[in-house]
């Protein structure tokens, strides 16, 4: 797995590495509903990683809230490829990302007044208050589905044991990995 990290990392970087794959069995989790700044980087640095497994046996699933869904081998090289693009929902006509939510939440006002410009009518009226019951329906939204993510993941973790797994994700909130066994399961 080190050498992996290393290959993306390197990758990330700009710099040129060869890594050989040490295992003999892989594991490839793409999150396919995981927002993503620059979906088109992040494809092609995906596919640059994966290229370091070519000749490796290797098993990929899509991971979205609704569970882990099985890529058929004749399908996993374009899948490798794809472009996860995401739209955030909206509530109550106002669109909000999980980043801003977040920041929303922590006081970042420059954030919030931010939103406001862009989302509420003019004039603003009511929209503060929506705006506040958007951020947290968005919180809230994002971590019940990193939980039901991890949990389809611990489920299946006991079938992967002896490979390497491999997740791709724009990432979750991690104090949603105690709660669901993530630790026990992959160890």
């Amino acid at each position: 797995m080190r050498s992996l990290w290393v290959a993306a990392l390197a990758l990330v970087s700009g710099l040129s590495v060869q890594v050989a794959p040490l295992v003999n069995r892989v594991v490839v989790v793409l999150d396919g509903d995981a927002p993503s700044a620059d979906a088109a980087s992040d494809a092609r640095l995906r596919d640059q990683v994966l290229k370091t497994l070519d000749g490796v046996p290797a098993e990929y699933f899509a991971l979205t809230a609704a569970g882990l869904t099985s890529i058929p081998e004749a399908q996993a090289l374009s899948f490798r490829r794809s472009r996860f693009t995401v739209t955030p929902p909206t509530y109550a006509g106002l669109s909000v990302t999980f980043a801003e939510s977040v920041e929303v939440l922590r006081g970042n006002e420059f954030v919030r007044d931010s939103l406001i410009e862009r989302e509420c009518p003019i004039p603003p009226g009511e929209c503060p208050g929506q705006l506040h019951g958007a951020v947290v329906a968005e919180v809230r939204r994002v971590e019940a589905t990193s939980a039901a993510k991890l949990r389809s993941l611990v489920a299946r973790a006991n079938d992967w044991r002896g490979a390497r797994v491999v997740l791709f994700t724009a990432g979750w909130p991690t104090r949603d990995d105690g709660r669901v066994g993530l630790g026990a399961a992959v160890c």
